[in-house]
């Protein structure tokens, strides 16, 4: 794997099978894209694998006051917009995004602005915008309020060493262990100020996302501790949009991949290869 930074962002080539299609890895919230090991692993053998650090996380440049002002979550689509251009190691080649969380939610917001460039998006249990109808000042509320919790749990890993103990230990449990290392260090470099706004999610609601979606996506989810609500999910299944596909992970968390590893290749796997020829 060799490392660069351009525009602020630093940048993972992890390699893989030579003049093969680039798959573009977006990390969740207080993770990094030195979290993907274990993906890395099994995808480096039919696909050149990337990730990036997002700003704010990682080795990336934090957030000015000025981008915190104006939406984090904006910034980071617009650092992945410019990086499809600006990385030499994406040019000329059919480039997937696989984003998870508030990775997916960069993913989907990516694919809107830049459907020339982006051939399909796998989105793993998306942080996707908010619901029809709802108010600004209540979305405000729940970002500030999930906002305020983030920041005393990352605080918490920073100054309390069995804390940090005692999550690794519950990483391993349910995910793959070569990621552990990388995982708890991510918290460490997670910006606090951008993570007290709660701004990580699109603006733009996620029915108006997925129904101008033009490029092939598939959203996969699991069936505990996933962040789409059963009557929100049924919504995005009907959502009639011929080119968004829809998969669920039986006993997989917000994690899918970590958690049913096999589920997960097992649904995303043959959908990319059918979309990335």
């Amino acid at each position: 794997m060799t490392s660069t930074t351009i525009g602020g962002l630093r940048c993972h080539d992890w390699g893989g099978a030579p003049g093969a299609p680039a798959l573009l890895l977006l990390h969740g919230f207080s993770d990094s894209g030195r979290c993907w090991v274990d993906a890395v692993d099994h995808w480096t053998t039919d696909f050149h694998v990337l990730t990036v650090d997002a700003r704010g996380h990682g080795q990336s440049e934090r957030f000015t006051p000025s981008q915190l002002a104006s939406g984090p979550q904006a910034v980071m689509v617009e650092d992945i917009v410019q990086l499809l251009d600006s990385w030499p190691a994406l040019a000329g080649r059919p480039v997937a995004l696989v984003g998870h969380s508030m990775g997916g939610g960069v993913a989907c917001e990516v694919a809107l602005a830049r459907p020339d460039r982006v051939a399909a998006v796998v989105l793993e249990d998306p942080a996707l915008g908010p619901s029809d109808g709802t108010t600004a000042g209540h979305e405000g509320a729940v970002r500030r309020e999930w906002g305020d919790a983030q920041v005393a749990q990352l605080t918490r890993y920073a100054v309390d060493p069995a804390f940090a103990t005692a999550e690794v230990a519950q990483f391993v449990r349910t995910s793959p262990a070569v990621e552990a290392h990388e995982w708890l260090a991510a918290k460490h470099q997670t910006d606090l100020d951008m993570t007290a706004g709660g701004r990580i999610r699109p603006e733009r609601p996620w029915r108006q996302a997925v129904a101008e979606l033009t490029v092939p996506t598939l959203v996969v989810s699991g069936t505990r501790e996933v962040i789409w609500e059963p009557q929100e999910w049924a919504a995005l299944q009907a959502c009639g949009n011929p080119v968004v596909e829809t998969a669920v992970v039986d006993g997989a968390d917000h994690c899918v991949r970590r958690t049913r590893p096999e589920g997960f290749y097992a649904v995303v796997d043959p959908w990319l290869h059918r979309h990335l020829r």
